[in-house]
């Protein structure tokens, strides 16, 4: 058999070993955020945190889920957005 992987659906995520591109990419950078403090083995823990915790944000969805709970939780001030109408407001009347 050949090393080459047929996706069971099409529209399924790369992988990184077992993880999506994002996840490997918060994974990756937690681990080397920490291995070049000294700080091995609350790099990996860090890391597997990281991991699981995003993991459960997407909740089997895509990465545009946690970005669109990003923005309805957070603050405008913290996302950098001048203005933005309000999130608690369901309904402007027109």
């Amino acid at each position: 058999m050949s090393g080459i992987q047929i996706p069971q659906h099409l529209d399924e995520p790369g992988r990184v070993l077992w993880m999506t591109p994002d996840e490997a990419v918060l994974t990756t950078l937690a681990v080397l955020g920490c291995f070049m403090m000294g700080w091995y083995v609350q790099g990996l823990v860090a890391a597997f945190f990281l991991h699981q915790g995003m993991t459960k944000a997407k909740a089997g969805l895509s990465l545009q889920s946690v970005l669109a709970r990003v923005y309805w939780w957070l603050p405008p001030q913290l996302l950098g957005m001048k203005r933005s109408p309000d999130a608690v407001i369901r309904e402007y009347q027109g």
